[in-house]
């Protein structure tokens, strides 16, 4: 993808919202988010947990929008307990 391109799509990606669907999301639902993320900002993240009834919400302390790459240990810990939580694992 050319630069110009991606741009474009960065742009747009900040203009769209699927705020409308989330009370339909009836499957399980971990949100993540670090809590120096300046892209998804914490206040985001309570508000979908708000919404997606039955969501577990994972803030870390530090992360920001790299927060996989940051604090893996702490978000394949997240996931883990999420997942055998829920049955899954």
């Amino acid at each position: 993808m050319d630069f110009t391109a991606a741009l474009k799509v960065l742009q747009t990606m900040t203009m769209c919202s699927a705020t409308d669907m989330l009370p339909g999301v009836r499957v399980p639902t971990l949100i993540i988010d670090g809590d120096k993320d300046g892209r998804a900002p914490v206040e985001q993240s309570l508000e979908m947990h708000e919404i997606i009834e039955g969501s577990r919400l994972l803030i870390v302390p530090g992360g920001s929008y790299a927060t996989p790459i940051e604090f893996p240990q702490i978000m394949n810990m997240g996931i883990d307990l999420f997942l055998r939580g829920n049955g899954i694992l």
